[in-house]
């Protein structure tokens, strides 16, 4: 299996400007390419997917545990070559009794996979090898192969760099990246770059493979991540032919969804019908259950709150018993109002009697641990909004900080068969919470359209 992990020494090296590059660039010579991230964040795999064309895979050891990785990994690995872009710097993670965990470091381990160490070759020459050397003698049972360097001035600043890393470390330079503020991809939200800009960024993806055609040895890259250290995974999965439908919101506010997430729905026999709440009238036909991902409906929420006949639809859809699950932007949707940034307010579905105000300050962030009517479950949070003007709301979430345990508050809004909260669920970390949501959706009877 061919396989190996970018990672950096940390954040805002280039990671995600190399990973995309390469990710183009092995597209370009026609090879099928699966695209995988550390840790739990939406946006890069958007631009991963947007290049490959095909599904790319969060792993989280936090979220998914060490067998559920390896299981992922090896489902989703089916094209030529695998490559799994890091998280941060490649040793960082957050600490648990005394060890980091979540840390690309971790995840390179379990797979078995090759590291190619990203540096920022700026300002620097022999001093990269001290670097460099430094993460390699951190983990002796860490296998980094190779290092790309990035924002360097030209070959011979490259050479500068180059002759006392492999000197001092014995670790191959596999190649460089020129400084070039044309070629940098953004830390920013696929969904929300506008349409005319997309053959802008295709352009400067194209330019950024071409770079890396010119400077990286693509072909020692490929001899590298051959391994015959291969992975098994024990992780037990169970369907049911549940044979029901399932619609999935699908558009420029809803679209943070783990593909595994929806692959587990698909492989009780569920069918996933995507809809849009911007554009759609009226949700699909013969569904049992909406689920609503994270998003930013606050930078739609004009065109939500003007959609009234879906806001109506999906409110009568939940008054008659329908399974809703909603996280993050689907609990905000499902409130009374937003009020954006600007204090205005956007009326929304009114399941839950209660309103969402968006704020400049970051309110949670980071990994939690829930309690869900005995069913427990890790989860992420990530939200720059909180929850305003309760009355009279049923929260059926107990939840504790992963960091401290000491900080504990209440979430999981419910109303009938409706659930939302802002925790991100990957359903890797307890498959009974998944099987939970497909029992509602069971329970639902029909009727609310007739």
């Amino acid at each position: 299996m061919n396989k190996f992990l970018i990672a950096g020494t940390s954040s805002n090296v280039g990671k995600t400007t190399v990973t995309v590059g390469l990710l183009k660039a092995f597209v370009n010579r026609k090879m099928k390419v699966n695209a995988f991230k550390c840790g739990p964040d939406y946006i890069d795999p958007m631009f991963h997917s947007f290049i490959t064309n095909l599904k790319s895979i969060n792993l989280d050891p936090y979220l998914m545990s060490e067998e559920g990785i390896k299981y992922s990994f090896l489902k989703h690995s089916t094209g030529d070559i695998s490559i799994v872009e890091g998280v941060m710097g490649l040793y960082d993670g957050v600490k648990s009794e005394g060890k980091e965990i979540s840390s690309s470091a971790e995840i390179a381990k379990t797979l078995n996979a090759s590291v190619i160490l990203v540096i920022d070759g700026s300002g620097a020459s022999t001093s990269a090898a001290a670097t460099v050397l430094g993460f390699k003698n951190f983990d002796k049972n860490l296998n980094i192969k190779g290092v790309i360097v990035n924002k360097v001035h030209g070959e011979k600043h490259y050479n500068l760099i180059k002759e006392p890393i492999e000197k001092y470390t014995e670790i191959e330079c596999l190649g460089y990246l020129n400084y070039n503020k044309d070629i940098v991809i953004e830390s920013q939200h696929l969904g929300l770059i506008p349409s005319g800009e997309i053959d802008e960024l295709n352009k400067k993806m194209n330019m950024l493979a071409n770079e890396i055609e010119k400077t990286v040895n693509l072909d020692r890259l490929i001899e590298i991540s051959s391994s015959n250290d291969e992975i098994v995974s024990n992780y037990k999965m169970e369907y049911k032919d549940v044979n029901l439908k399932l619609a999935v919101a699908k558009d420029k506010a809803f679209n943070f969804y783990y593909e595994d997430n929806l692959d587990h729905f698909r492989k009780n026999n569920i069918e996933l019908i995507e809809f849009s709440p911007i554009n759609d009238k009226v949700l699909p036909k013969d569904i049992s259950g909406i689920y609503l991902g994270g998003g930013f409906p606050e930078k739609f929420a004009k065109e939500l709150s003007d959609n009234i006949s879906m806001l109506k639809d999906i409110k009568k859809f939940a008054d008659a018993g329908g399974m809703i699950y909603g996280e993050c932007g689907g609990l905000m949707y499902l409130g009374k109002y937003i009020h954006d940034f600007n204090k205005k307010l956007y009326k929304m579905v009114s399941i839950f009697d209660m309103d969402v105000e968006m704020t400049k300050r970051l309110q949670r962030f980071g990994y939690s641990e829930v309690n869900y009517n005995g069913i427990y479950f890790r989860a992420h949070e990530f939200h720059h909004s909180k929850v305003i003007n309760e009355n009279k709301v049923i929260k059926k979430y107990k939840i504790n900080k992963f960091t401290n345990k000491e900080k504990k508050y209440e979430g999981g809004y419910t109303y009938k068969n409706v659930l939302a909260g802002y925790p991100h669920v990957h359903f890797y970390s307890n498959l009974e919470f998944a099987n939970e949501l497909i029992n509602k959706m069971k329970k639902y009877k029909g009727g609310y359209n007739e």
